[in-house]
């Protein structure tokens, strides 16, 4: 395991209905038991930072 520093630019992540959900590799930074660690983050906190012509404005649009 390594310590942690951030989320840089290249981190595996995909989109739900309401989310963008970061998620790093099992034994990246934590125990097997401990399962795969994710950052669960509503459209709602990053509304300002969304593109309305990028694929998480095209999801939450398209609704």
């Amino acid at each position: 395991m390594k310590d942690f520093n951030g989320i840089t630019d290249f981190e595996d992540y995909y989109l739900t209905d309401t989310a963008l959900v970061i998620y790093f590799q099992e034994l990246e930074y934590t125990i097997h038991a401990e399962g795969i660690p994710e950052f669960v983050i509503p459209y709602s906190r990053i509304k300002n930072l969304i593109d309305k012509n990028g694929p998480i404005g095209r999801l939450i649009n398209n609704k």
